[in-house]
């Protein structure tokens, strides 16, 4: 089981400190492995004010559920 949470927080890059999107605090988010056939509960926590989601990279899902919002 996995518990994601998507928030705003401040990143550094080059000395440079700025607005950043994160996943459980770090960008990118963490890897999350799974063994082809393995079942995951993966509970994602929105605190944007907007609507959010999460491109799974490496899992064929429909276009619908896998990109941008909308």
């Amino acid at each position: 089981e996995y518990d994601l949470v998507v928030a705003k927080t401040t990143a550094t890059v080059d000395g440079r400190t700025a607005p950043a999107i994160t996943i459980n605090g770090s960008t990118p988010g963490p890897v999350l492995r799974l063994r082809e056939g393995e079942e995951a509960v993966i509970r994602v926590t929105n605190r944007l004010p907007e609507e959010t989601s999460i491109h799974w990279h490496g899992l064929i899902l429909p276009g619908l559920q896998d990109g941008v919002p909308g």
